[in-house]
């Protein structure tokens, strides 16, 4: 199983839209400008003349070092916290930027009503667990012929299946009725749902 961490539906939807690319790339500007103090500190303002703040968090991320080259042109990076390795600060580059974005569309998902909607009894997009199935059992050809879609489709209170279509295969899991039994592989999911506090989870095949 991946390390992805599951969304819900109205987190998936505004994260690929074109809003959300704008806040993405906004989380990584200001990861940038944060790691490396590019708005007003001394260290990179060199750099920070020459580049913007995406342009180096992009270059950073490309090359996973702090030694980048942009346009033919070599610069050295040199982080906030002087004492730091290298090592650690791509990963606070790294989870800076997670959070500064969680926290960008979150606020967003907030204030958006169409995600405020019920799309299904008492549950709106945000209270809708997104789960793509090749990120939970890895690859295979036949749904009908994995356990784990077995599970969910005896448990599912919505059916999406054939339908004329070749692909379709989604079901959606009510939280509140029958969930025991849950396969091994289910559980990081149901664990997930939980601790989101959704009350539905759409299993599908990315289609």
């Amino acid at each position: 199983m991946s390390n992805r961490s599951f969304k819900t539906i109205a987190y998936k939807e505004l994260r690929e839209s074109e809003k959300g690319k704008i806040l993405i790339e906004q989380s990584e500007t200001d990861a940038a400008n944060f790691l490396f103090d590019l708005e007003s500190g001394d260290k990179n303002s060199e750099i920070a003349s020459k580049l913007s703040a995406k342009t180096i968090y992009d270059a950073v991320t490309l090359s996973s070092s702090l030694l980048i080259e942009v346009d033919g042109e070599h610069y050295t990076l040199e982080p906030y916290y002087p004492t730091i390795s290298e090592d650690t600060a791509l990963e606070i580059l790294q989870d800076s930027q997670s959070t500064i974005e969680s926290s960008l569309l979150n606020a967003a998902l907030m204030s958006e009503e169409g995600y405020h909607e019920e799309i299904f009894p008492s549950a709106t997009k945000m209270e809708i667990l997104d789960v793509c199935m090749l990120d939970v059992v890895g690859d295979y050809n036949v749904p009908t012929e994995v356990p784990e879609w077995g599970w969910i489709e005896k448990k599912a209170c919505y059916h999406h299946h054939r339908n004329g279509q070749e692909g379709i295969w989604e079901f959606v899991v009510n939280l509140a009725y029958g969930i025991e039994n849950v396969p091994e592989k289910l559980m990081p999911v149901v664990t997930a749902a939980n601790k989101t506090g959704v009350s539905y989870i759409l299993f599908h095949q990315g289609t």
